[in-house]
């Protein structure tokens, strides 16, 4: 896959994960449920499996996508990260393609 389209899908894996969150809360505020039972625990599997597919696809089996997503805030967090002796400020998805597409490059080679 190219670089754009892969910047366009992880964009709209992004979009997509921020519209369920808001839909699965208002829900939650509707209905008194919690978010580890029945629809909302199906949907968010649903998605992780989704992310982990990108993951593995286009970044070897890092998860950086899923990191992009929760542990670097969706690049609010600005952590920097080292792939092959670069160091990459991931605070973009663009940045965050660039990560996936450097450490898929590096996974394949040892993996082949």
């Amino acid at each position: 896959m190219e670089k754009s389209k892969l910047i366009e899908t992880v964009n709209k894996c992004i979009d997509l994960h921020k519209k369920h969150n808001e839909e699965m809360a208002q829900l939650s505020s509707l209905t008194g449920a919690t978010s580890d039972r029945g629809i909302f625990d199906t949907t968010s599997r649903l998605f992780e499996a989704f992310i982990e597919n990108i993951d593995y696809q286009y970044g070897g089996s890092q998860g950086w996508l899923s990191w992009y997503i929760y542990d670097n805030d969706f690049g609010n967090s600005g952590f920097t990260v080292k792939i092959d002796k670069k160091e990459i400020k991931v605070d973009s998805v663009e940045k965050l393609v660039e990560v996936m597409i450097d450490s898929h490059q590096i996974w394949a080679l040892n993996n082949s």
